[in-house]
């Protein structure tokens, strides 16, 4: 099993290296957002939505796609930075198939937890 350090597998994350990034009055870098990260961070997490599926492998390991870009996306990252995370998760995730049934409201919970 390779395992590799979470620094070598993502982009270096430097308070810097974020735009409209400021300091406040105790000289600490603060990163802002933008509505131009806003509008990459939407369309990357719907393209995850329909792209992927929840789970990476068959241990039931989820996809934390989501919770990567809205952890950046809420401390100020570019638009360049929040796709740079959503490819490294592009590498390894599993593409979402399409369901074997039509799921409606009236049906969801039957199969609530099943992979079919």
């Amino acid at each position: 099993m390779n395992h590799t350090h979470a620094a070598e597998e993502f982009p270096q994350l430097t308070l810097g290296s974020l735009e409209t990034a400021f300091k406040n009055e105790r000289g600490v870098e603060l990163p802002g957002i933008t509505g131009d990260s806003q509008r990459a961070v939407v369309k990357l997490l719907d393209q995850n939505d329909k792209k992927f599926d929840i789970f990476f492998n068959d241990k039931g390991f989820h996809n934390h796609c989501v919770h990567h870009l809205l952890a950046a996306y809420s401390l100020g990252a570019s638009p360049q930075l929040l796709e740079a995370i959503y490819k490294k998760f592009e590498e390894y995730l599993r593409p979402r198939l399409p369901s074997k049934v039509k799921i409606t409201k009236e049906n969801w919970t039957e199969h609530l937890g099943k992979m079919e």
